[in-house]
C-alpha cells in the first residue's frame, strides 16, 4: 500500500521525528495538533483559543492533503485537566458540525506542556463504499448458500440426519448435486460445500449439560471428527456470522476496488464510444 507523507507550512511544524500526517490511497492519518501557529510559538488564551488553533492546524494539514475537516470520521482529544472539557466542547463544536467519532480524555503532561492536543483521522469514500459493495455481496453469497442448503436438505433423498440430529450429506458431494435449473460447472462456483468441525462447549450458561454443535468459526477447543460428523453447516448465532462477513468483506475489499475500477472504465469507455457514434450519426 502507498503511503504518502503530507507536510505544510501553514501548520505548526512537527515537534519530533513523525510527520505531520499520512495519506493513503484508503485513508489520511494526523498526528495530534497543539495550539502553536505556523512558527512554531505557543499561543496564549483561553481553551477555546488554544482549541481553535489545534483545529485550525488540521485544517491546513488536511487541506495539503486534498480533504478537509468535513471528512473526518474519528477524533481524539487529549486534555491536560477534564475542568476544561466543557470550555473545549464549546469550542471544538463550532468546527465539527456533523460530529464525527470521538475520544477525549485526560493525560498527565501533553508536550511542551500545552493544555490540550488534538488529532484526527480521514476514510476516503472509496474505502466506504468498497466495503459496503463487499459486505452486501459477501451476504448475498452465503444467503444463497443458506438457501440453497436448506431446499436440498429438505428435498434431496440422499441427505438423512445422523445421530445428533443435524443433516449431512451421506451419498456424493453436493457440489454434484444440481437442481437442473443452472450448469453443473456454475452450480459447483455458486453452490460448493464446506466441511465444518464440531465443537465441545461447555454449557450454554443455564445449568444444561455440554452438548456438540456445529461451527464454521470458533474459538474453542474442536472435537475429534469422525467419519459420521460430515457435511457443512451454517450456524445461527448472528453477532459471530456478522464478524465472520465483516472479515471477509475487508479481506476481498482490495478485489473490489479492481472490479470498481474497471466497471468505472468500462462504462466511461462505452459512454465515450457512443457519444462519438451519436456525434457522427448527427453530423454526417
Amino acid at each position: 500500500m502507498s503511503q504518502q507523507v503530507v507536510f505544510t507550512e501553514d501548520a505548526a511544524f512537527p515537534a519530533g521525528p513523525y510527520s505531520q500526517a499520512i495519506k493513503t490511497p484508503f485513508a489520511i492519518f494526523c498526528s495530534g495538533q497543539i495550539p502553536a501557529d505556523k512558527t512554531g510559538a505557543l499561543i496564549e488564551g483561553t481553551i477555546q483559543d488554544k482549541t481553535a488553533q489545534c483545529i485550525k492546524n488540521l485544517e491546513a494539514v488536511l487541506k495539503s492533503a486534498d480533504s478537509s475537516l468535513a471528512k473526518v470520521v474519528k477524533v481524539n482529544i487529549f486534555l491536560s485537566d477534564m475542568s476544561f472539557f466543557a470550555d473545549m466542547n464549546g469550542e471544538y463544536a463550532k468546527w465539527f458540525t456533523h460530529k464525527p467519532a470521538r475520544s477525549c480524555v485526560a493525560v498527565k503532561t501533553l508536550p511542551k506542556n500545552v493544555d490540550v492536543e488534538i488529532e484526527c483521522a480521514v476514510m476516503t469514500p472509496i474505502v466506504f463504499v468498497s466495503f459496503i459493495v463487499s459486505l452486501a455481496w459477501v451476504e448475498f453469497r452465503y444467503s444463497m448458500l443458506r438457501s440453497h442448503e436448506h431446499d436440498v436438505s429438505t428435498s434431496n433423498p440422499n441427505m438423512r440426519s445422523n445421530k445428533n440430529g443435524n443433516t449431512a450429506v451421506r451419498n456424493g458431494d453436493a457440489c454434484n448435486q444440481n437442481n437442473g435449473f443452472m450448469p453443473g460447472w456454475l452450480h459447483s462456483l455458486v453452490y460448493c460445500r464446506q466441511p465444518y468441525h464440531y465443537v465441545l462447549v461447555k454449557g450454554d450458561g443455564h445449568g444444561q449439560p455440554a452438548v456438540k454443535r456445529p461451527y464454521t468459526t470458533a474459538k474453542t477447543t474442536r472435537a475429534p471428527q469422525s467419519a459420521s460428523n460430515d457435511g457443512s453447516y451454517y450456524h445461527s448465532m448472528q453477532r459471530k456470522l456478522l464478524k465472520m462477513e465483516s472479515a471477509e468483506a475487508f479481506r476481498i475489499r482490495t478485489t473490489v476496488l479492481w472490479v470498481m475500477g474497471l466497471a468505472v472504465a468500462g462504462i466511461a469507455y462505452l459512454a465515450m464510444t457512443g457519444l462519438r457514434w451519436l456525434v457522427g450519426f448527427v453530423w454526417r
